[in-house]
């Protein structure tokens, strides 16, 4: 990417671009150390009130740290990640984090400035957190990106004298009304900046003003399509521009627009995983489990690591009385990532007639790794207690 192309990429995300992506590498690519918050970092110690199964104490944890101690914050991050592998911001929050620890304050001042580009691999780690949040949720909140440049509390964007920056700058203080008469004023003016489409269908979405966000979406594909052009920026591309549109069809409770909205995200790229799980939970809507099995089938086979995934698909698996099929969905599930929690409970409730004492492991297992605010936990307890202790 040359630095005219990243010149174009609004300033809501222009540091992030700038650091992570535009120039030369700061070195040549090195394998990370062991326990690296840039790869599979250790448990950071969490206050000692908090629940250490619970993804959200991890994210807290990690929002209090990122200020200052950005490396403890992208544990923080990955670890609120292990434990809600569907968790779209611990994934953006954790790029955050990992391009801040790169980063210092200048001469004492509260501005942060890089102190080296980024490594060829920790790109590559960077590249591939943000296109998780972006396919998770493409209307993910970007909050920490001041951290990435200066001060947004410092700015007062109705004295910015570009309406493009002005109302990124709305955007980012989450001033969501402004920011959308902001940016509509920018697209008058400038009608060729269409990746302001994108921005002001994520200020709409946050108004909940789902059918506008989602007319936002497909003035921008219609234009990239004119363009014969296939991404409008950094991780969206045209299928998850749609991927979006259905979302916000579905916030809408339009779920016919929604449906074909994610059809044409296949249509765009078959390989867009998430649209296929989407689709999954029509045809479960419609009754129509045949056609769930082969959606959530032809996304597990793009994405064998995604965990909920694997959960989902053997849930409906299960549902159609494919019990070895399903129970061999969780079992998978629990060796890419054997910190969730609730593959193990419904392995349990699968096996209770077959296995009863692999059964009852899994439910202790669960129990080790669900968080203590669960309301599962009481039922699983007293569970435990009739197998182990039958009439």
């Amino acid at each position: 990417m040359g630095m005219r192309e990243c010149l174009r990429i609004p300033g809501l995300v222009m540091s992030a671009v700038v650091l992570s992506s535009c120039g030369s590498p700061g070195g040549l690519e090195e394998p990370f150390p062991a326990e690296s918050p840039w790869a599979a970092p250790a448990r950071p110690a969490l206050p000692a009130e908090a629940d250490t199964n619970d993804a959200t104490a991890y994210y807290s944890f990690g929002a209090s740290r990122i200020y200052a101690k950005p490396d403890t914050a992208a544990a923080a991050f990955y670890w609120a990640a292990r434990l809600d592998p569907w968790r779209a911001d611990a994934y953006y929050a954790r790029s955050v984090a990992l391009l801040r620890s790169l980063m210092a304050p200048w001469r004492g001042t509260e501005i942060w400035t890089p102190k080296r580009r980024p490594h060829e691999n920790e790109r590559k780690v960077i590249d591939s957190l943000n296109r998780v949040a972006y396919d998770l949720n493409p209307f993910i909140d970007r909050r920490y990106d001041y951290l990435l440049g200066p001060p947004v509390i410092l700015f007062n964007c109705g004295r910015i004298l570009s309406l493009m920056s002005a109302g990124m700058c709305y955007l980012h203080k989450g001033d969501y009304v402004d920011a959308v008469r902001t940016l509509g004023e920018a697209l008058k003016r400038k009608p060729g900046e269409i990746e302001l489409h994108y921005f002001r269908a994520q200020t709409f979405f946050r108004l909940f003003q789902f059918d506008s966000a989602a007319n936002e979406l497909r003035i921008l594909a219609d234009s990239l399509e004119v363009r014969q052009t296939k991404k409008v920026m950094m991780y969206v591309s045209r299928a998850g521009i749609f991927y979006a549109q259905g979302m916000a069809y579905t916030q809408h409770g339009d779920s016919t627009k929604a449906r074909e909205a994610y059809e044409r995200a296949l249509v765009e790229d078959l390989s867009f995983h998430m649209a296929s799980v989407r689709l999954s939970g029509h045809a479960l809507a419609t009754g129509d489990t045949a056609t769930a099995l082969s959606h959530l089938a032809h996304a597990v086979a793009l994405r064998p690591a995604d965990v909920p995934l694997r959960l989902y698909y053997g849930l409906v698996l299960s549902y159609r009385r494919q019990r070895r099929e399903a129970a061999d969905q969780y079992l998978r599930a629990i060796e890419v990532n054997p910190y969730y929690a609730p593959p193990y409970l419904y392995l349990g409730r699968l096996l209770e007639r077959s296995d009863l004492e692999n059964a009852i492991t899994a439910y202790h297992m669960y129990l080790g790794r669900v968080t203590q605010a669960d309301s599962t936990r009481t039922w699983v307890v007293e569970r435990l207690r009739t197998l182990d202790s039958p009439p």
